[in-house]
Parts: structure tokens; sequence; C-alpha cells
């Protein structure tokens, strides 16, 4: 890098300087300071991010929005009033989501994003408010949505797709979107509601009304589903009308997840339209919105018959296979006072609770050499039970080594020292 610095000497002569006139031998120089200027040439953003989503958790609220072209950061601006003022409360975000903590519980907040340049900083986003609170738990995503069509795609699934498309139109163009939440440990819940972000809009999708349908079979798979396979639907939930881009829809489903919760443990959805025509089509995102997580759906929930909140699910849950056992370990779930153990035989479940540690550990001694078990835990207290972890696998063979020894003591004697220490299962010797 090379640096020019153009330097003037102050004062004044009669007139212009010439030979004769006195300069200074030398000039000291206590810093130059170099900065990134904005560019000058190119334009401020006439535009806004749009998409602008938050999912309310304990103290805290977590936001997301749709890229914007051209961005070079965002700034973040909240307000506790609705439309202002509002104040910056992070800038030059890079990402397209951003975690606000340290939030009152029970207030509401008010936010609006915009977009950073080389030219300068755009319009603010449309504004979007949450309100924190206690007992509600964020984290509770759907484990499974897809959407489907009929007609030529009829065996078509788009289990993996980012958006859960709604349509009523001719034949090979409606669609259908079904979502599944794991509600186990919810039989109590005081309050449940599956929160939709619509991320894409028809025309006339402000005028249309979609309804959502309890679905009591709950054992279609994200990538098996199809329109020629999927799940008959039976009681109307509700009957939605109006949808924006980036507005959330909350639907109350508490009825349902108790009764589901108390049964197999897991909640399923159908959304359709009874709007006809593709003007009015709504896309909500998917589980699979890995870009803005905020567009996830998801359960807001609200537990009763203590203060205590729901504890979130535990995190790094680690399989280790040994001879005729499998050892598991995973991170402490804050407010946790136990955990369930789940296992299950084929990938993704049903699971089945196998044991009720107090520890973050458990060895599952029940199982069998050559054979591949699925594993998740969740975490409980007097609030009710967590979701399931991600999940974890291990296929246990007699060739793996024994799980580290335990319980080792020493007790000292004259110019010795006697160790013991509890058996390890299926070790040879020890060293």
């Amino acid at each position: 890098m090379q640096l020019i610095a153009n330097l003037a000497v102050g004062g004044s002569w009669p007139g212009a300087p010439d030979s004769s006139t006195a300069f200074p031998a030398y000039m000291d120089i206590d810093y130059i300071r170099a900065w990134t200027r904005a560019d000058p040439t190119a334009p401020i953003p006439s535009a806004a991010p749009t998409g602008l989503a938050i999912v309310p958790g304990d103290s805290q609220a977590s936001l997301s929005w749709t890229p914007f072209l051209g961005a070079a950061s965002y700034d973040v601006k909240r307000a506790t009033t609705d439309f202002g003022p509002y104040t910056t409360i992070a800038s030059s975000v890079t990402a397209t989501n951003y975690a606000d903590t340290g939030l009152s519980n029970g207030t509401t907040y008010y936010y609006v994003v915009s977009a950073v340049t080389p030219g300068g900083e755009g319009a603010d986003s449309s504004q979007a408010s949450t309100t924190p609170n206690a007992g509600m738990v964020p984290t509770r995503e759907s484990v499974a949505d897809a959407y489907v069509r009929d007609g030529s795609y009829l065996n078509s699934n788009y289990g993996t797709d980012t958006g859960l498309l709604v349509k009523s139109d001719a034949t090979s163009y409606n669609r259908d979107s079904y979502l599944r939440f794991d509600v186990s440990g919810l039989a109590n819940a005081t309050n449940v509601k599956v929160r939709l972000i619509p991320i894409s809009v028809g025309a006339t999708a402000n005028a249309a009304t979609l309804s959502f349908r309890f679905v009591p079979n709950n054992s279609w798979t994200e990538t098996g589903i199809t329109w020629s396979n999927r799940p008959a639907s039976t009681d109307v939930i509700a009957n939605i009308t109006g949808f924006q881009s980036g507005v959330p829809v909350d639907v109350d489903i508490t009825a349902w997840v108790r009764s589901q919760a108390a049964a197999d443990g897991f909640f399923s959805i159908r959304v359709t339209s009874t709007t006809y025509g593709g003007d009015g089509f709504v896309m909500f995102g998917s589980r699979e919105q890995t870009l803005a997580p905020a567009n996830r759906p998801v359960l807001l929930i609200v537990s009763s018959g203590s203060s205590s909140s729901v504890p979130l699910a535990p995190t790094n849950l680690a399989a280790m296979a040994g001879n005729a056992q499998v050892s598991l370990s995973w991170n402490t779930s804050a407010g946790a006072t136990d955990y369930n153990v789940k296992r299950a035989a084929v990938n993704g479940g049903p699971y089945t609770t196998i044991a009720s540690p107090t520890t973050t550990a458990y060895t599952d001694s029940s199982v069998t050499n050559g054979t591949t078990y699925y594993y998740v835990v969740s975490a409980t207290n007097a609030g009710g039970e967590s979701a399931n972890s991600t999940q974890a696998s291990a296929v246990p063979t007699a060739g793996n080594a024994p799980a580290v020894p335990t319980g080792v003591t020493a007790l000292g004697a004259d110019s010795r020292v006697s160790l013991s220490w509890t058996a390890s299962s299926g070790a040879a010797s020890y060293t």
C-alpha cells in the first residue's frame, strides 16, 4: 500500500512566496488516520429489507429477515412504543438474524431493520413486534413438514423444500401443507399456538382463507409424504383470512396438543386453502429455513401447574458404542431436574423411554451387538418436558473398546498403594 500525504504549511505572506521566503527545516506528523468511506458514487438503497420475523423467548427475541441484495451489513432498531421512535441496538450486523437478549418478560417490543450498502443506509423495514414470556419455549420447532401437489405431481415429494406452499387452483396446481410437532410433556399446557411465517404470498393472499385441520395419523414422513399417500384430516381447528409476507400467523391448538400429549406425543396439522385462485397462494417457511431460522414453524407454549418454565432441549447428545452397550452423554439443560432417555430401532423414531437419569450421562446395556440404535434425550422439571434433543446413533459390537472404568479408589499402605474400581462391561483385562 502507498500513502501520499499532501501537506501545507500555514502562515501569511504579502503575496506569493518566492526564493527568499523562509520555510521550516522540518515538520513533525503526529499521526495519519485512514478509514473506510462510503462510496459517494454508490446509490443509497431506496428499498428496505423484507420478511422481518420474530420468535419470542424467555427474556429474549430472535429476529430474522430476508437477505437484501447488495447489503454489506444491517442495523437493528428497537422501540417500546408502536412505530417508534426507534433506537439502534445493533449495527454492522452481517448475518440476516439477530438475538436480542436481556429483555423484560411481558413487555412488548417493536423492531425494524435497515440495510447498509457502500452508498449508505437505506429505509427501515416494516415493523414487527413481540412480547417475551418466561413460560415460552420458542425452540420446539416442527420435527417434520412438507407440502404435497396433485395431478401430474401426485407422487412427488417436497419434504426438503424451504417453503410450505398452500394453494387452491386447477388440477396439478393444488398444494396442501403438513406439519408434525413433538408435544410430549405438554398434557398440562395452558396455551399452545403454532406459529407460521409467510415468506411469499400471491397478489390476492390478503383475501384468501386457509383452513387449519387436525391430522390424527402421525405415521407420515417428511421425505415420503405425497398427494397420493397424504393422511386424512378431521377437525377444523381454525379458518384464517388475510395473509401478508412476514406477518406471523398464530393458531391456537391447545386442546389437540393436550390430547396428543397424552396419546403418542405427536401432533400433526394440515393447511389447505378454501379460496380458489392461483394468486391467492401462501408460502410459509419450513424447518429447512437455514438462512432465516426465525421463519421456521414453531410452537409457542405456556405450561401450567408450576412457576417453573419448561427447560430447553438438551444439546450435544453423543453416543459411544461398546461391547453390548452404548454410552450416552449430553450437555446440561438449565432448570432441568432430570432427563428422559429415549431409544428407537429406526431412524427418526418412534422412540421409547428407557431411563430417566438425573445426571447428563447414561449407559444402555440392553442392546445387541451389530444392531443400530437411535437415541434422543429430553429434559424435565416441574414445568413440564422439553422437546427431544437432536438424534444420535451407535452400533455396539464385540470389537469395540469397553467403557472407561469408574469408581477408582486408592488406599495407601506401607510402601504400596492398593487400587480398586468398578468392573467395565466387556473388559478382558485392565492396564
